[in-house]
């Protein structure tokens, strides 16, 4: 078992070992590179865009160039020599109920949706990977804290053979120490497996060998937000909803869908009005035919104006309009619904980004607090002034609190990564700056 653990100890030691720096912002790129659904997302949008550009010139005329000809062939009457012809046609639609404008209008919006909707991907693709990128440095360090609280109870077990061989213990004590040194091999072993799962996930989400080691991100980097945010107070927690919601507003994926979506669903009631209403189109054509006694073509032009209503079938129209109708005000429903929820989730996570911070400052207290006192609670178990229960249970609230820090401090990055991907916002500094900002307008 011993050579186990030391294994396990070598592989978590990383200082020295021929390993690339795979970095976050690193990672960030590998990802929007090489993402399937991302790169999904984004030919849908190049499709929708050229769908676009489609509509917006089916808007201008048509233009049409014929010819034919005819042999001329004795078994056939009526036909005494033979024919050639050749003309041109351009046809300008006027107006037919607003098919054609409201038809590239829907197009606009449809590309609109598919760039909403790979900026979604994007975003959440930025969230994946690095909520898998700090997966691995949590497992890591939690490894890295099991690994320190084994050294600790093997120590503390060579302490208690010594004194339970010189008759200060009882065996009980010393079967206690056991106990306590195998839980926390254990526990090193299933960190272990944890941190290596962890590792092989983001490479294949990244899709890159799992031969790299990640840069830790230090709680000194976020130390002035944390201060920022454990400062607020429910005037600057309003002020601070009311900025990120402009915020979303302006840059949320799923808002701009939902609007899009409320202006196609409109869209798609006027044309089903304007199936009512006459339809007006221009043409103009030109021919040159000639037979083969003639010396040269004959010419012929025609400009027509051709006007149509509908007259039948007018029920099929009107069950038409009363659907396109329905289907407009549910999405409208849907669309505050939608909104509500967004607007929600966004007060959730700020809620819980305070929260989370909070946690961290009290996390960072509690855990320097038990370190002292388990250094404390060592010292006088090795002078014999407290019983071996006594340090375990020191010993236990170390690695709780130890635990319960690194578990808290990689959460605020995951709350983090939450709140820009319901901002809308793909750079994290903006984010950041409408804090600062904030605080320095109160101040």
């Amino acid at each position: 078992m011993r050579n186990i653990i030391i294994t396990i100890l070598m592989v978590a030691v990383t200082v020295g070992l021929p390993a690339d720096i795979l970095t976050l912002a690193r990672a960030r790129e590998l990802a929007l590179s090489s993402n399937p659904q991302l790169l999904g997302a984004y030919h849908n949008q190049e499709a929708s865009r050229a769908g676009m550009w489609n509509s917006a010139l089916s808007l201008g005329p048509k233009a049409n160039f014929t010819g034919n000809y005819s042999q001329y062939d004795p078994k056939f009457q009526g036909q005494a020599e033979n024919y050639k012809g050749y003309g041109i046609t351009v046809t300008q639609p006027l107006f037919n109920g607003g098919a054609f404008w409201l038809g590239y209008r829907m197009s606009r919006s449809q590309a609109e949706i598919a760039r909403a909707n790979f900026t979604a991907q994007q975003l959440k693709t930025l969230v994946e990977v690095e909520s898998k990128y700090f997966n691995v440095l949590e497992s890591k360090n939690l490894l890295s804290i099991a690994g320190k609280d084994l050294q600790s109870a093997e120590l503390n077990l060579q302490i208690a053979e010594t004194r339970q061989a010189n008759g200060t213990i009882p065996r009980a004590e010393l079967l206690q120490m056991r106990s306590q040194k195998s839980a926390r091999e254990a526990t090193l072993i299933q960190r272990q497996s944890l941190y290596q799962v962890n590792i092989l996930d983001l490479a294949n989400y990244l899709q890159i060998s799992p031969d790299f080691e990640l840069e830790e991100p230090s709680p000194a980097d976020i130390a002035p937000e944390i201060d920022y945010l454990n400062q607020i107070d429910t005037f600057l927690l309003s002020a601070l909803e009311k900025e990120l919601w402009q915020q979303v507003e302006q840059n949320n994926p799923q808002l701009k869908i939902l609007s899009q979506t409320d202006k196609i669903s409109q869209y798609n009631l006027w044309l089903a009005r304007g199936k009512f209403l006459p339809s007006l189109n221009i043409s103009y054509s030109r021919n040159w035919e000639k037979y083969d006694y003639e010396a040269d073509y004959s010419e012929s032009e025609r400009l027509m104006l051709t006007a149509s209503l509908p007259l039948f079938p007018l029920l099929d129209n009107l069950s038409g309009l009363a659907q396109a109708s329905h289907r407009h005000r549910q999405v409208n429903y849907e669309s505050k619904a939608a909104r509500d929820g967004i607007e929600l989730g966004l007060k959730s996570v700020v809620l819980n980004l305070l929260y989370t911070a909070k946690a961290l400052e009290a996390a960072a207290i509690s855990r320097d607090f038990a370190r002292e006192s388990y250094n404390l609670m060592q010292e006088r178990y090795r002078n014999q002034l407290i019983s071996s229960s006594e340090l375990l249970d020191a010993e236990v609230a170390l690695a709780s609190s130890e635990n319960q820090y690194i578990s808290t401090f990689f959460n605020y990055l995951r709350m983090k990564s939450s709140l820009r991907e319901i901002s809308g916002e793909l750079e994290e500094e903006n984010l950041n700056a409408i804090i600062f900002e904030l605080f320095q307008e109160v101040e």
